[in-house]
């Protein structure tokens, strides 16, 4: 079992910006439980011109995966819930359909992981029976908030040649 941490590329030249968020600031962590509390749909808006670059995946404020993302998400894991958000440019008058992606938080935290005084994990390590039959999941006791994938889906995200993901190989005993 081979599983990754996906984060946003942060360096990717002419990538949009949320016009009311800070796209480098806090993450706010949500769950499939909290799903109720947020709309079917909703707006935002960005800003850049045409020349602009939209990530496939968004980290911050709140997990965002452009459609074509989503769809492989539905392939390997179909009890994931998806929020629609329309990404607005009103200067280029264009939109692109997003998804807010809820997630399980799963347990899946060897007891092998190291921690520093504050909470925070020195290297994640995960346990292969704690995971189960998870393919992608967020971890519930890190204070660090990280998106997770198995191999499967990282490959189907390279064949589709995805833009300003980056990958992180975790180890799994």
């Amino acid at each position: 079992m081979r599983y990754f941490i996906i984060k946003q590329d942060q360096n990717l030249p002419h990538s949009i910006k949320l016009r009311d968020f800070n796209m480098a600031g806090a993450h706010k962590i949500l769950y499939k439980e909290e799903a109720d509390q947020l709309n079917d749909m909703s707006m935002l808006y960005v800003l850049g011109n045409a020349d602009y670059i939209y990530p496939d995946f968004i980290e911050n404020p709140v997990y965002l995966i452009s459609e074509r993302i989503q769809k492989v998400f539905d392939m390997y894991q179909d009890d994931l819930v998806f929020k629609k958000v329309i990404l607005t440019n009103k200067e280029e008058q264009t939109q692109q359909l997003y998804y807010n992606l809820l997630t399980d938080h799963v347990e899946a935290l060897s007891e092998k992981t190291q921690f520093y005084p504050d909470g925070r994990a020195k290297e994640l390590i995960l346990d292969s029976n704690k995971i189960r039959e998870y393919k992608i999941f967020q971890l519930e006791q890190s204070l660090s908030n990280y998106l997770i994938v198995n191999l499967d889906v990282v490959e189907s995200f390279l064949r589709r040649e995805v833009i300003g993901i980056q990958f992180r190989e975790l180890e799994v005993v």
